[in-house]
């Protein structure tokens, strides 16, 4: 696995009603030959995924007016032989807000940056039944791709995704990163940190 996700994923977006973006979790103790008791909760998020796995398939409608593919269906087969970031952001979302500015922002300071690594941001298929309450709000302010993903298959429960995840897929289609990017704006900087060794200042 690659590591277990820090308790703070839950708090990701404060009180907004998106906590059930984590899959349950389950606890269970076990009492070891030294007769300690060990915790072994499992927290169920990524559990079934590792860099250099496969990267879960797809193909949503690019919903953000002012982003250059709107209207477009983004194939992740289409994508492939390049690498890309996937950013999981539920509209309802308070941080996500800023979290898609703030990318944004930074691809318009770094023109390159889009060309090594174009990012792509998810809606939550619950969002889009809500489209008109909160996603175009959500839209206001940044060009970054809001991919649509219909109810089935659920693209989130794919990638067992929360709030601010960031998925780095490798040009052969397989997970090459995950930034779990919870404490926003605090956490930019491991992003900026991430982006700029592979494509430059």
């Amino acid at each position: 696995m690659i590591r277990a996700l820090p308790l703070l994923a839950l708090l990701a977006c404060g009180a907004d009603d998106t906590t059930d973006s984590a899959p349950e979790t389950t606890e269970t103790t076990e009492t070891g030959d030294s007769g300690e008791t060990t915790d072994t909760t499992d927290t169920g998020i990524f559990g079934d995924h590792e860099v250099g796995d496969p990267a879960p398939p797809f193909a949503y409608e690019d919903i953000n007016p002012a982003s250059a593919s709107y209207g477009q269906v983004i194939r992740s087969e289409d994508l492939a032989g390049a690498p890309y970031l996937l950013i999981f952001l539920d509209s309802r979302c308070q941080t996500c807000d800023d979290v898609a500015r703030d990318i944004w922002a930074l691809y318009e300071a770094h023109p390159t940056w889009w060309d090594c690594l174009p990012a792509y941001s998810v809606a939550r298929s619950r969002t889009i039944a809500d489209y008109y309450n909160t996603v175009e709000e959500f839209l206001v302010g940044h060009a970054l791709p809001y991919l649509a993903e219909t109810p089935e298959p659920d693209f989130w429960v794919a990638w067992e995704a929360l709030n601010h995840d960031f998925f780095v897929v490798s040009a052969t289609g397989t997970l090459d990163a995950w930034l779990p990017l919870y404490e926003w704006p605090d956490q930019l900087g491991e992003y900026t940190d991430y982006v700029t060794p592979l494509c430059g200042e």
